[in-house]
């Protein structure tokens, strides 16, 4: 059908060669010496010379049959639209906008000349780079999917692998492109260059799903987006809060998955042993934990250090735990002990003994009602909410208490006692439960949900923009508190037919702004 079309084309540039051949031709000019004879003659010329683009006019009735064909072939060149298993539909390219004249009426601009279908991650990875990652790679890799239905997309990627502050093979700006141009040279890698790239005005290669919203056209632009907007922290959502790789056994215990548990030894049969600078050192077993215990029951959002801006490592989850003062005040710590260590085969950390943090540590053994999974700690682990999540060491069978040199009991593990409250998680903001290029329908709201994550920060406003961020519209989130996430919604109503392209991103009480917006285009029909 494509191959067709272009016959069309060849074909109208023959028409419209024949009637410019066709069109009335000018008079010479009158001789210069005759002033009035020359004033007539010119004022014909200028009418005779706007006549061939008349004739060529979209509304001339001499030709529609033409204009018919075009616009029958721009229809051939509408963007694939997929169907998911739920119902859900999908369009990864605009329609083009209307006044992008290539054909004579709807342009194909997109498709056609652009070939955006067949650009971008998704045009061969159809169900996301998340599912790449998470279940056909080579080699281990941290999962990106947990269950909060955010975009993973290339620009995610970037912003671990070309990261000068890692270690390894990211050390470097550009090692991301080293890498994945390794992979889709070793596998059967069947596109080119511009399969995953586009040129800029400057001539260099850039990464097209980074650059695709600047050269698209069909997306329509809302300054000051309005929406009816509200907020939560008690949603509750996430697979798991097992975030750290490798767990303690290595590869074999992350690829288990959060379903299993250990079956070799029982609440009752698991002891943790309580030493160091105490009075009564002892040990106790899970079970004594839960039935001697004054369990908490509370809401709480976890954060890994290593997550991404809009990325999926953290969850909002119901725990359940005993008190770490509990244990403090069974063992009798001695007074002067600066330090405490929860040790796991996760590994240990010395934390801060006072009250801020002590206050703020529990020993958690069920998520969401249920008892942990193997990932997430099973049967035990300390929960501290207000530190990254790695802290929250898992399945743990020691708790020494300690009196250490001053300076390597003041290690700052803590987020609050980092002196700049700015960074690349303070707040994370993402869009949640959507799929890029979600088509939905013109004319009636649509309701965005995300989270806002600061850490141990509190959020305290949200901001979106439908304009590429030329303009924000502020949201506030008053009395927040840091323990929680904020789950966000932000219902818009797509006034007219094509793209959107929404943005948000959010600020803490501390002045902490987002890294990065995250961003989702929908397709209103």
């Amino acid at each position: 059908m494509r191959k067709q079309m272009l016959g069309i084309t060849v074909a109208c540039g023959a028409l419209v060669l024949t009637l410019a051949a066709c069109a009335p031709q000018a008079a010479p000019p009158a001789a210069s010496g005759d002033s009035e004879g020359s004033s007539t003659d010119t004022a014909a010329q200028v009418d005779l010379q706007t006549k061939p683009y008349n004739i060529l006019s979209v509304t001339n009735e001499n030709i529609p049959t033409m204009y018919d064909e075009l616009a029958a072939q721009a229809e051939n060149w509408a963007p694939e639209v997929r169907t998911l298993e739920d119902g859900t539909q999908i369009q990864r390219t605009p329609d083009s906008a209307d006044d992008v004249y290539y054909w004579g009426a709807k342009s194909a601009y997109n498709t056609l000349y652009l070939d955006a279908d067949n650009r971008g991650c998704e045009s061969c990875h159809e169900n996301g780079l998340a599912d790449v990652v998470d279940n056909h790679m080579s080699y281990p890799h941290w999962k990106l999917n947990n269950g909060l239905g955010t975009v993973v997309d290339v620009k995610d990627c970037i912003a671990c692998h070309d990261n000068p502050d890692a270690g390894g093979q990211n050390a470097y700006d550009g090692a991301f492109g080293q890498m994945v141009h390794g992979i889709h040279n070793r596998v059967n890698f069947e596109g080119d260059c511009m399969s995953c790239h586009t040129s800029g005005a400057d001539g260099q290669l850039k990464v097209w799903d980074v650059e695709k919203y600047n050269i698209l056209t069909g997306i329509n632009k809302v300054e000051n987006v309005q929406g009816d907007f509200s907020f939560n922290q008690d949603h509750i959502q996430g697979d798991s809060v097992g975030f750290t790789y490798p767990w303690g056994g290595g590869p074999d215990d992350y690829t288990v998955g959060p379903e299993k548990v250990f079956t070799d030894q029982d609440y009752s049969e698991w002891m943790i042993n309580v030493s160091g600078d105490v009075d009564n050192p002892f040990s106790i077993s899970v079970q004594e934990i839960i039935d001697e215990g004054p369990s908490e029951t509370f809401v709480s959002a976890m954060q890994c250090f290593e997550n991404i801006p809009s990325g999926e490592l953290l969850a909002q989850v119901e725990v359940t735990g005993v008190p770490l003062r509990w244990i403090i005040d069974r063992a009798g710590v001695h007074e002067g002990v600066n330090a405490f260590t929860p040790a796991s085969s996760d590994g240990s950390d010395p934390q801060p003994y006072n009250d801020e943090v002590i206050d703020q540590t529990w020993l958690v053994y069920q998520v969401n009602g249920k008892p942990l999974t193997r990932i997430d700690g099973y049967p035990i682990r300390i929960w501290m909410p207000d530190h990254k999540a790695s802290l929250s060491r898992r399945s743990i069978s020691d708790i020494v208490f300690e009196t250490l040199p001053e300076e390597e009991a003041a290690v700052p593990s803590r987020w609050a006692n980092e002196a700049d409250p700015v960074g690349r998680l303070k707040p994370n903001v993402a869009f949640c439960n959507i799929h890029e290029g979600q088509v939905i329908k013109a004319g009636e709201p649509f309701t965005f949900e995300g989270f806002a994550e600061g850490l141990n920060y509190n959020v305290s406003a949200l901001e979106f923009s439908a304009d590429g961020g030329e303009t924000w519209t502020r949201c506030e989130t008053p009395d927040t508190n840091a323990r929680c996430w904020v789950w966000w919604n932000f219902a818009f109503t797509p006034e007219e037919p094509g793209a959107y392209v929404l943005q948000v991103r959010g600020e803490t009480a501390a002045g902490g702004k987002s890294f990065t917006p995250d961003q989702v285009m929908v397709v209103a029909k």
